[in-house]
């Protein structure tokens, strides 16, 4: 029999106490996960609360006119962005049989999948609503007349 035909062997030993520490702090972890995006999602909540009222209650009067619309758009997606991090706060349901860890693992994974998917919806929503409020401050400012300075 060739080598490239021969099957593995699955070697396998008793984990040390090491390893199973290890093996213990992962499963910890994974199991915090849904709490962890949840915590973060309140984090970011904060921010897009902070900066929108920032770029809302602090609009200077000597900015162009198309930057009203722009800074209308970048509110309409720091809303947004708000709306889909609260839905990762949000208690949805998920069904599972809870007489099966499988089922309940199953539910667990989707459970993360759906509020990790909505934080990165949210934060790259947010991120875009500020880069535009952010572009719309740089370039939209109207020159003072040059003889108002004093």
């Amino acid at each position: 029999m060739s080598e490239e035909n021969t099957p593995l062997r699955a070697q396998s030993s008793i984990p040390t106490d090491d390893d199973r520490a290890w093996l213990e702090h992962y499963r910890q972890e994974q199991r915090n996960t849904p709490a962890r995006l949840e915590e973060t999602a309140k984090y970011l909540a904060g921010i897009i609360r902070i900066s929108l009222t920032i770029f809302i209650d602090q609009r200077p009067a000597n900015l162009e006119p198309w930057t009203q619309g722009t800074l209308t758009v970048a509110a309409l997606l720091w809303m947004l962005s708000a709306l889909l991090s609260f839905a990762v706060l949000f208690p949805w349901r998920y069904r599972y049989r809870e007489d099966s860890p499988a089922d309940v693992r199953r539910a667990h994974r989707r459970v993360v999948r759906v509020k990790w998917t909505l934080l990165v919806c949210s934060v790259v929503l947010f991120l875009a609503a500020l880069g535009i409020g952010v572009f719309a401050f740089a370039k939209g400012f109207v020159p003072a007349p040059s003889g108002a300075a004093g």
